[in-house]
């Protein structure tokens, strides 16, 4: 997305864009890996990696989605999928091994 909330296309962003998203992403994910130390901080690295699965996934599934409305109806979907799959799975009954 651009500044004025345009979704732009792969070939509108610059390598070094990309390589600082990336940048950012990584520190995210390190100082996520700070919280896993914790019992509590398990359950929130879990539920962060599924919603970027859900999220990536649902864009891709998208494809070349332009209006800051569609872009965000697409995560509100994906985000309520994955919801529903958590309350599913909570529900489910668990073997014991």
């Amino acid at each position: 997305m651009d500044r004025d909330g345009r979704i732009r296309r792969p070939s509108e962003i610059t390598e070094t864009e990309v390589s600082a998203q990336i940048g950012r992403a990584r520190q995210a994910a390190s100082s996520a890996c700070l919280y896993a130390i914790r019992p509590r901080g398990f359950a929130i690295r879990r539920l962060a990696i599924e919603l970027s699965r859900a999220l990536v996934q649902a864009l891709a599934e998208a494809g070349d989605t332009r209006s800051p409305e569609a872009a965000a109806a697409i995560v509100l979907q994906a985000v309520t999928k994955l919801q529903q799959q958590l309350a599913a799975s909570d529900k489910a009954p668990r073997s014991q091994s």
